[in-house]
């Protein structure tokens, strides 16, 4: 597909947005030479971790993966294969679990469930800039 620059034929009152967007897009966005009129609502989160749920993670993981069926031809080679995959050092001596499995998994999904159910909770500071 070629790639083809055009004249926008939109108005500036047909090009602008409102929402609520943390620091890193504002910046982002004044990087790519946006103009901002108005700003109402910036979130900004001044810590960042990619390590916050690391540990809960790898624990429910190991679990699940511990306790499934695999095709591999023993339980070495899938230990060495999960561990060279994601660093996760498996118990060969565990059997399949369905039962374990699921709820290993339940775990895992409910992470990303209930984490957009406290956005509720929260700070707020009012800033003014004159």
């Amino acid at each position: 597909m070629e790639n083809s620059v055009k004249q926008c034929t939109h108005t500036d009152s047909e090009r602008w947005f409102t929402g609520t967007c943390t620091t890193l897009e504002l910046n982002k966005a004044l990087e790519k030479g946006y103009t901002i009129d108005k700003i109402f609502e910036v979130w900004h989160f001044p810590q960042k971790s990619i390590n916050f749920f690391k540990d809960y993670i790898r624990d429910f993981m190991k679990i699940k993966l511990e306790t499934r069926p695999h095709s591999y031809e023993s339980n070495e080679a899938y230990a060495l294969a999960i561990k060279q995959q994601i660093n996760i050092e498996l118990e060969l001596e565990k059997k399949p679990n369905p039962g374990k499995r699921d709820i290993a998994k339940i775990y895992l999904n409910s992470l990303l469930e209930k984490l957009p159910q406290r956005s509720k909770i929260k700070q707020s500071e009012f800033v003014t800039f004159f």
